[in-house]
């Protein structure tokens, strides 16, 4: 990969706030990151955002927001995953902050997960594991199932189907995000319920010179989900659970 990488000046990632917190060895890695997925998007389609300073706000500031959203969550957590991690995002940038914690990216495109496995080893991220699979399957493996402290998902699915699949995946007491804006954001509860969740207040904030209400839902594991969830792969996407 390092032949192709495209030159990401760090400049652009200190100058937003919520970036520039991480300190200055965070930040070089993110902008080395940057650069990495700028080179690999000539090649193969990871995303459609690339103008430096909105990749900025749009990928790594939206990722890092989480700082705000559950910070005691995110210092205790030792294993966390990232459902549908696609680029790298908040996958990387959260690994990036919290190296004490071991995030697996599951990913079920084959170009993405092999994206997101190259650039951690380019990084030196050794607390970062891809899983190129579903996360239905995941859910249902004993080797994952339960297992982790946080799970995340950005951008991914419905929030039905982002609760059916990422429910299972937590320990009782783990914390479930999941980032959408104020206009998708729909009532949790009654499915929440049903997989073994509870719906805590949700993390709402905008970044300066956005016009968009973005939301991160948190929501708690308080029981065993039911064995039947999540259903075989798939289904939780083209027939979501309704409240």
């Amino acid at each position: 990969m390092k032949a192709g990488v495209t030159s990401f000046d760090a400049i652009v990632l200190r100058a937003i706030p919520e970036i520039a917190r991480l300190g200055d060895a965070a930040v070089a890695m993110l902008a080395r990151f940057a650069g990495l997925l700028l080179a690999a998007n000539e090649r193969t389609n990871l995303t459609t955002i690339t103008d430096p300073q909105r990749m900025a706000v749009a990928h790594f500031a939206d990722s890092l927001a989480a700082l705000d959203a559950a910070p005691a969550q995110l210092a205790a957590a030792r294993r966390a995953a990232d459902v549908g991690c696609g680029a790298g995002f908040p996958l990387i940038p959260l690994a990036v902050a919290f190296p004490g914690c071991e995030w697996t990216g599951i990913e079920s495109v084959g170009k993405k997960a092999s994206f997101i496995a190259q650039v951690s080893q380019e990084l030196g991220l050794t607390n970062v594991t891809t899983l190129a699979m579903r996360a239905e399957d995941a859910g249902r493996d004993p080797a994952w199932r339960g297992m982790f402290d946080l799970v995340t998902a950005r951008a991914v699915g419905s929030t039905a189907s982002l609760l059916e699949v990422g429910l299972p995946l937590l320990r009782d007491g783990g914390l479930l995000l999941l980032w959408k804006t104020a206009a998708d954001a729909s009532p949790l509860e009654t499915v929440a319920g049903l997989l073994g969740g509870r719906v805590e207040p949700p993390y709402a904030y905008r970044f300066a010179g956005d016009r968009q209400d973005r939301l991160i839902l948190r929501v708690r594991k308080m029981a065993e989900t039911p064995a039947t969830y999540p259903r075989r792969a798939g289904v939780p996407f083209k027939r979501p659970l309704r409240a």
